[in-house]
């Protein structure tokens, strides 16, 4: 029976396409999975995702029928091939777009060895694309991607972070620090499973690829011809950061190709609550070579190292951090020969690292600073200005970068001295100080604050006041005591949280801002 399909190109509103979906729909009741979903055919889901009847019945309705799905394969309709050697066999040819889901289902219904399930994937590629050399074991596959430059490099590492058996320590069997073996059990016969692994991937080879395409290529060159000329930032390349090293190392700016570089980690417990006993740092770089709606797309960010184990390396990152930053020395100091497949010319690309990205208790294992104490600042150093206050540190004395004749810089309001502040040792100030002005739950301004104060010997008006209040108890009077806090300056009163939140509730911003 032959099904009209026609209506998939009729416009969404037209009787005839109400009526196609009508039978679709029935056709597509046949098909559902234990869920009681299908693959929705929808020009957004295009087939990669089940859905119910409903949903599927209001995407389509929503959005239009995929145009290029033809072949109703996920929802009953047979494909027969003469021409693969599978004469009797009626097989499933999927577009492109849909082999991802395809395959998705084919592993789902294999047993969990790899091995057969490596089988039948690559069987089953060979069948949907027979003029495609597909390698004929896993083996094989991940040799190829590493002559490309997608593999990467596993190095033992120390299970107490002392050092890696890499270059010099490769062929040792303990460390050289801690005298620990390499191998979990040293007493296995035949492959032998290795304390902790760090995997690499090598940088040059990736940016080796990016100059290996004319289109990746053309982009590498664009913070030499994108730049702002109005005198707005719209990409590092605007700042003064990039300005101030083009006139430090003139050289190296003297070729726009050489590659600017920014660095991120961080970790995470890829287990979530499950599991508090492992901890994943991946390493990430991205390129400021490119303009700022490619530089910051995930497809452009590179994961260079994967730190794994059961504990945080904390500040024995650096361990770990050697041969991406050996890797960086040699672009910076030697560079690479790399070919412009864009303007068809080899020149010798250099490399070198702007900055991190990192929130900061990343940044204090990455450069090996205590994020905590007295001496948390790492810009201040030795030079930081804090106290002890009650159950926490306080980082004070910010007064200082006050203009010379601000009248706060002579007040005795904030600790008692001259030309010294207070403020809030939280890291978003902005939201902090709405939150006590408010007098919300999350609010600084609480009864250890104000003893603050109170030790201190400043601001005497907002001390705690307690207040004596008579109760009767079986006929007889009590005096109980209840500590209050008096009404700050700097804080809304009930009718003051209610004009300011209408306020809020009446401002219109632009989409992503609010």
């Amino acid at each position: 029976m032959t099904i009209d399909k026609s209506w998939i190109r009729e416009h969404r509103t037209s009787p005839k396409f109400f009526e196609g979906l009508k039978n679709f729909m029935e056709i597509a009741r046949k098909h559902v999975d234990s869920e009681d979903k299908v693959h929705c055919p929808c020009v957004k889901c295009v087939n990669m995702y089940r859905r119910l009847l409903s949903t599927v019945y209001a995407h389509i309705y929503d959005r239009g029928f995929l145009k290029s799905y033809t072949i109703w394969i996920y929802h009953g309709e047979k494909h027969f091939v003469s021409d693969l050697g599978y004469n009797s066999t009626p097989i499933n040819i999927p577009t492109s777009n849909e082999m991802f889901d395809v395959i998705d289902d084919v592993m789902a219904e294999q047993n969990t060895n790899e091995e057969n399930t490596d089988d039948e994937g690559r069987e089953l590629l060979r069948v949907a694309f027979p003029k495609s050399k597909i390698p004929t074991s896993h083996y094989k596959a991940k040799k190829k991607l590493r002559k490309i430059g997608l593999g990467y490099e596993s190095i033992h590492a120390c299970k107490y972070d002392c050092a890696l058996f890499w270059k010099e320590n490769d062929s040792m069997q303990n460390c050289t620090i801690c005298n620990e073996s390499i191998w979990v059990d040293t007493t296995t016969k035949g492959t032998r499973v290795p304390q902790k692994v760090l995997r690499y991937f090598p940088l040059t080879p990736r940016l080796r690829r990016m100059y290996s395409s004319r289109f990746t290529a053309k982009d590498m060159f664009w913070q030499n011809t994108g730049r702002s000329t109005n005198g707005m930032m719209y990409h590092p390349v605007d700042g003064k950061s990039w300005q101030e090293f083009d006139k430090r190392y003139p050289e190296f700016a003297k070729e726009p190709r050489n590659v600017r570089l920014g660095l991120a980690v961080d970790h995470f417990n890829p287990f979530g609550n499950f599991n508090n006993n492992y901890s994943i740092w991946p390493v990430i770089l991205t390129t400021y070579n490119t303009p700022p709606w490619i530089c910051m797309k995930e497809s452009s960010f590179m994961l260079t190292l994967l730190i794994l184990g059961p504990r945080s390396p904390a500040k024995d990152i650096d361990v770990y951090l050697r041969p991406l930053v050996d890797e960086l020395k040699m672009l910076w100091v030697e560079g690479v020969q790399m070919r412009d497949a864009y303007t068809n010319t080899v020149f010798n690309m250099c490399a070198m690292l702007l900055w991190n990205i990192n929130d900061f208790p990343a940044c204090s294992s990455l450069f090996g600073w205590s994020g905590q104490g007295y001496l948390a600042c790492p810009t201040c150093n030795e030079d930081t200005s804090s106290i002890y206050v009650t159950n926490k540190m306080s980082y004070v004395g910010h007064r200082r970068f006050l203009n010379i004749n601000h009248s706060w810089r002579e007040s005795l309001l904030f600790d008692g001295y001259l030309r010294q502040d207070r403020v809030l040792e939280d890291s978003n100030v902005n939201e902090s100080v709405l939150n006590t002005a408010l007098m919300n739950d999350k609010s600084k301004d609480k009864k250890e604050a104000r003893i603050d104060l109170k030790n201190m010997g400043i601001r005497p008006d907002q001390w705690p006041k307690e207040k004596v209040k008579k109760m009767k108890k079986h006929n007889k009077e009590e005096n109980k005591k209840k500590e209050t806090l008096p009404h700050a300056s700097y804080s809304f009163k009930p009718i003051d949280r209610q004009h300011f939140c209408q306020f809020i509730k009446g401002v219109t911003l632009p989409d992503g801002f609010g």
